[in-house]
C-alpha cells in the first residue's frame, strides 16, 4: 500500500466512565493501539487481498439481508478492524498455530496458560462487540486483551493442537463479563497431612557395639535396682546417675496442622450441606470429575451463584465471547464451553452463558436463527 493512503487510524478515546473488572482492571486497548507502528506490521495486516475484499463484500451483503429479515436482532459480529485499522472478516483472524511447548498440546493446560498469561480486560462498551479485534500474535505480545482477544488466541492454539474449537459470541451475566470470581467454587483442595507417629521411643543404644550396649543396659538395670533399694530403706536421696526418661518427641506444629485440617474438613462439610439437596448429599470429592469440567448442584452448577434481574440492569445485554470445543478430535468426549478469562470448562447444561448469536472458526461462520429469550 502507498504511504499516502495510510492515513492515521482514528483510535476511539477511553470513555469518561470506564468499565472495571472485579480486580480493578480497565480496557487499555485504545491506548495500546495509539502506540502501534503500522509500518512494522506484516503486509497482510496492512491491507486486504482481492479474495479478502470480495469476501468482505459478501459479508456486508449478508449482514444487510439479516438486518432486514430480523430488525429486532442486534447487528452480527462479522467484521472488525485489526491493529492497522483494516477491516477483516473474523474468520481470517484465526490461524491454527501451536507453540513449541508440549504442555500446550493438552486442552486443560492450554486453557490455563491463556487464562494466566494474558490479563483479562473488560469491553469498553459492555453491550457492544469491540471495534478492534487484535491478532493472536499481538495479544500474546501485549499480554492483555478482552474476551474476544483471549478467545481468538485460545482457539488459535487449540486448532493448532488438533482440537475442533470455535469462538462463540453471545451474552453472559455480569459475573462472567467482569471476571468476578468471588462466588466461584474453588477447585483447589488442601493436601492431606500425614498422621504423626505415635508410641515412638528413641533408642539411645542404636549405633553402639553389642558389648557397649549390653554394658549400658546392665548399668542402667543396676542403677534402677539400687535406687529401688534405697527407696525401700527410706529417707535416702535418689542418685544423680539414675536413668532418665527420654524427652517427648511430639511436635506441637503437627498438632496445630491437624487441628487446622479438622477445622477445614468441618467447614467443607458445612458448605456441602448448604449446597446439597434435601434428598441427596454431594461429597466434596465428587464436585469435579476427571475431565476437569465444573459441576455442582443448584446455583453452583456453573460455578457462578445465580443473580436476580434486579441486581444487574444490563442483564441479557452484556456481550461476551467464549470458546466451544466439539467432541471427537483428540479424545474430547462431549461438547465443552470454555471461559477464556478463567480457564474453566463447562458442559452445555451447566454453562453460565445466556445466549449465543454467532460461532465461527478459521473456515466458516454460523448464525443462530433462534430468537433470544
Amino acid at each position: 500500500m502507498d504511504s499516502d493512503s495510510d492515513a492515521e487510524v482514528a483510535i476511539p478515546l477511553a470513555r469518561e466512565l470506564p468499565v472495571f473488572t472485579a480486580a480493578g482492571v480497565a480496557n487499555s486497548k485504545p491506548e495500546w493501539l495509539s502506540t502501534v507502528d503500522r509500518a512494522r506490521l506484516p503486509l497482510s495486516y496492512r491491507g486486504n487481498t482481492t479474495k479478502e475484499q470480495l469476501c468482505l463484500e459478501y459479508v456486508d451483503n449478508f449482514r444487510t439481508q439479516f438486518q432486514e429479515a430480523f430488525p429486532e436482532r442486534p447487528p452480527l459480529f462479522l467484521t472488525a478492524l485489526n491493529e492497522a485499522g483494516v477491516p477483516k472478516f473474523v474468520c481470517t483472524t484465526l490461524r491454527p498455530a501451536l507453540l513449541p511447548a508440549k504442555a500446550l498440546y493438552d486442552l486443560e493446560q492450554c486453557t490455563d496458560f491463556v487464562a494466566k498469561y494474558i490479563r483479562y480486560e473488560p469491553l469498553a462498551d459492555p453491550c457492544s462487540p469491540p471495534e478492534y479485534l487484535l491478532s493472536p500474535a499481538s495479544t500474546v505480545q501485549r499480554r492483555a486483551g478482552d474476551c474476544f482477544d483471549m478467545a481468538v488466541t485460545l482457539v488459535t492454539l487449540l486448532l493448532g493442537a488438533g482440537f475442533d474449537a470455535m469462538c462463540a459470541v453471545g451474552t453472559a451475566p455480569a459475573e462472567v463479563t467482569l471476571r468476578d470470581t468471588h462466588r466461584l467454587r474453588s477447585t483447589w483442595e488442601p493436601p492431606e497431612l500425614p498422621e504423626p507417629a505415635t508410641g515412638y521411643k528413641r533408642d539411645f543404644t542404636k549405633g553402639l557395639s553389642a558389648g557397649a550396649a549390653a554394658g549400658q543396659t546392665a548399668g542402667s538395670a543396676a542403677a534402677a535396682t539400687a535406687a529401688a533399694a534405697s527407696g525401700a530403706g527410706g529417707g535416702a536421696e535418689p542418685s544423680a546417675y539414675a536413668a532418665q526418661e527420654p524427652p517427648s518427641l511430639k511436635s506441637a506444629f503437627d498438632e496445630e496442622m491437624l487441628a487446622r485440617a479438622a477445622e477445614s474438613a468441618a467447614a467443607a462439610a458445612k458448605e456441602d450441606a448448604e449446597y446439597a439437596s434435601d434428598d441427596e448429599a454431594v461429597p466434596r470429592g465428587q464436585r469435579r470429575d476427571v475431565s476437569w469440567v465444573a459441576d455442582g448442584r443448584r446455583g453452583a452448577a456453573s460455578g457462578v451463584a445465580p443473580t436476580s434481574e434486579e441486581e444487574d440492569p444490563l442483564r441479557a445485554r452484556r456481550v461476551h465471547c467464549w470458546v466451544v470445543v466439539r467432541p471427537g478430535p483428540r479424545g474430547v468426549g462431549g461438547l465443552l464451553h470454555i471461559e477464556p478469562s478463567t480457564g474453566r470448562a463447562y458442559s452445555p447444561e451447566e454453562a453460565p452463558y445466556l445466549h449465543c448469536d454467532v460461532v465461527f472458526n478459521h473456515k466458516n461462520l454460523w448464525v443462530n436463527m433462534q430468537e433470544p429469550p
